[in-house]
C-alpha cells in the first residue's frame, strides 16, 4: 500500500499515469529484485528509472542514485535533456577521462542519475574509483542496463566490456538490484542476458509486453527471381513519383540491388541511387 501511495504522488506531481508494465517493473525494483524489462519502443521504459530515485528516497528517507549503463553518448545526452525538463539532476560520464569536478560532485552524491558507458564504468581510473567509495557508492539503489540487447549483440571483440558488466556487482552495495531494459529480446538473448549479468533465473522477474503496431501490416507471397515481378511498383513510381508510399525492398545481395537499380532507372528514365 505504501508503494501505491508513493506512485500516486509521483503521478500527481508529473501529471501522467503509469502504464501497467511500468508500475509492475517499478514495484519489483523497489523490492530490490533483479528485473528484466522487455517493452516495445515508445512504451516508456526510460520513465521507469527516471523516477526510481525519488521513489527510493520516499521509501528509505535518504538520498538515492541510479547508475545507468548506456551504449552511446548521443543516447545519454538525449536522456539528460529529458531529465532536465523534469528537474531531475543527472550527468554523463563518457569514455574520455571525466572532469574532476564532475567526479567530485558524483562522489558527493549530487546527482539522482549517473549515465556511463560500459568502458568508463569498468576501466580503472578516477571515475571507477568513485564507484567504490563516497556518498555516491552508498546511495546507489539500482544499476540499470539500458538497451540491454547490446549485451548479446555488442559483446566479444566489438565492445568487450559488455561481457564484463556483471563485475559491477562487486563494486556497488551488496544486494543492489540490476535492471535490464530492452525492446528487443529473443528467448536465447534473454537467457544470455541472465547469464552474463549473473541474474538468478529463479529470482529474476521478467516483465514483458508484445508490441502492437496497428499501423504496420505485411503480406507474404511466393516470388520469382525476375525483377519484372516488381512492375507494379515501377508503375506506381512512374504515376505518383515522390508522392508514392515509402517502400522497402530487401535483397539477398548487393548485386541484386544493382539489378533492381538498373531496372527502375531504365523504367523511370531518371537517375536514382541506392545505399549499401
Amino acid at each position: 500500500m505504501e508503494i501505491d501511495s508513493y506512485l500516486c504522488e509521483i503521478e500527481d506531481k508529473y501529471m501522467f499515469e503509469f502504464k501497467d508494465k511500468q508500475r509492475e517493473s517499478i514495484e519489483n525494483i523497489l523490492q530490490m529484485n533483479d528485473t528484466v524489462v522487455i517493452l516495445p519502443t515508445g512504451y516508456g521504459k526510460s520513465r521507469i528509472y527516471f523516477l526510481l530515485p525519488e521513489l527510493f528516497e520516499k521509501l528509505s528517507g535518504e538520498k538515492s542514485t541510479m547508475l545507468v549503463i548506456s551504449p552511446l553518448q548521443a543516447l545519454m545526452n538525449d536522456q539528460i535533456s529529458k531529465l532536465e525538463q523534469l528537474n531531475i539532476s543527472a550527468t554523463v560520464v563518457g569514455e574520455c577521462q571525466p572532469d574532476k569536478g564532475v567526479v567530485e560532485n558524483i562522489s558527493a552524491g549530487k546527482y539522482s542519475i549517473v549515465f556511463s558507458s560500459p568502458e568508463a564504468a569498468l576501466t580503472p581510473g578516477l571515475w571507477r574509483t568513485s564507484l567504490t567509495k563516497g556518498q555516491f557508492h552508498s546511495h546507489i539503489k539500482a544499476v540499470v542496463i539500458d538497451e540491454a540487447h547490446c549485451i548479446t549483440q555488442w559483446g566479444g571483440e566489438f565492445r568487450r566490456h559488455y561481457d564484463r558488466l556483471a563485475e559491477l556487482r562487486s563494486v556497488v552495495p551488496e544486494k543492489t538490484p540490476f535492471v535490464a531494459l530492452t525492446a528487443t529480446s529473443t528467448k536465447s538473448m534473454h537467457s544470455e542476458i541472465l547469464k552474463k549479468m549473473q541474474m538468478n533465473p529463479n529470482g529474476t522477474k521478467t516483465i514483458s509486453k508484445l508490441p502492437e503496431r496497428i499501423n504496420i501490416t505485411y503480406s507474404l507471397k511466393n516470388s520469382s527471381k525476375s525483377v519484372h515481378e516488381l512492375e507494379w511498383l515501377l508503375k506506381d513510381l512512374k504515376t505518383n513519383s515522390v508522392k508514392m508510399k515509402k517502400t522497402v525492398i530487401y535483397c539477398r545481395s548487393i548485386l541484386s540491388c544493382a539489378d533492381l537499380f538498373e531496372y527502375f532507372v531504365s523504367g523511370i528514365e531518371h537517375n536514382r541511387y541506392f545505399g549499401q
